[in-house]
């Protein structure tokens, strides 16, 4: 199966910039991830937006749909039980008597005569009852009927608490004028400098290389993915490669080279946000100094921590 491993294409996004700044045209937006567009800003979100938005958001409704099926066929059920009781008294009534029912001993009809009321219905509490006690298939019927309700309602339930709970991520940033790429994650910077930013793609997303501190200040890599496409699970080169040229164009020449103006994209609805760190301003500057360090003091542990 090693051969149907996605390939991986790695490299820096500075150098995918066009040669000059005269070949460059104007692009429309919306361009997926792109969410806000500014002169010196750009901002893009977290591909599993587009996961939360296309499936856990179709299998909120997966659940309560089931049920609703198990439900109309319930009620269609009982409503041609209604009827064909309602039906079979009159009929015995007409043949038999309006006191039939008054002085049979015949214990089939008695219980049928008990499921209608006055007003000649069959209540639901008392359809239930007969469904799970009285027809050929009681057992197989509550079964499957308690199974789907169950399973509809935790399916609900599953996918409900995951969108609840579901923080919604910080946008990646690339500010042009520090040349600087940032985010942060669950209270933690994650960095580094435009010039060293690195990228890994398949046909399914993008992976843009930042770094954080680990527990002792050390540096690890921490990916931001990516997803040019808006499906959950597909993008493909050619998506990949325009995005990430926008990206080198516009930190190479602004936004006036690359868009004709700002933009702010539609924000989803989320119960939570990834709140930026109070003292972020600290955690960039402390991050980036132990970037300048290791770059400097030892390269080649940096080059394997940028790709």
């Amino acid at each position: 199966m090693a051969g149907l491993k996605p390939k991986l294409t790695r490299g820096r996004i500075q150098p995918l910039v066009t040669s000059s700044k005269a070949t460059l045209g104007k692009l429309k937006l919306p361009i997926h991830p792109i969410t806000n567009v500014t002169k010196m800003r750009m901002e893009l979100k977290w591909n599993m937006a587009n996961v939360r938005n296309t499936f856990f958001m179709a299998w909120l409704f997966v659940g309560p749909v089931i049920i609703g099926i198990r439900c109309g066929e319930i009620y269609e059920s009982w409503k041609k039980e209604e009827s064909h009781i309602t039906e079979y008294i009159e009929w015995k009534k007409s043949e038999k008597g309006e006191d039939y029912f008054l002085r049979t001993s015949n214990k089939i009809d008695l219980v049928r005569y008990s499921l209608i009321n006055e007003n000649k219905e069959m209540t639901l509490n008392v359809y239930l009852r007969h469904r799970y006690s009285n027809f050929t298939y009681s057992n197989r019927y509550k079964t499957v009927d308690i199974t789907v309700f169950s399973v509809g309602t935790l399916l609900f339930l599953k996918f409900f608490l995951i969108v609840v709970l579901m923080k919604k991520r910080a946008p990646l940033v690339f500010d042009r004028d520090r040349q600087l790429v940032y985010s942060w994650w669950r209270g933690k910077v994650i960095a580094q400098r435009f010039e060293d930013i690195t990228y890994a793609y398949t046909v399914q997303v993008i992976d843009i290389n930042t770094l954080m501190l680990d527990k002792k200040g050390g540096l690890k890599k921490k990916a931001y993915t990516l997803q040019p496409s808006g499906f959950a699970f597909y993008s493909g080169k050619k998506l990949n490669e325009k995005l990430l040229e926008t990206i080198a164009n516009f930190m190479a020449f602004g936004r006036d080279a690359v868009f004709k103006e700002d933009w702010q994209g539609r924000d989803n609805f989320y119960f939570r946000k990834d709140k930026m760190p109070d003292d972020f301003d600290e955690q960039l500057d402390e991050l980036l100094n132990q970037i300048e360090k290791i770059k400097l003091e030892n390269p080649g542990q940096y080059e394997l921590l940028v790709y």
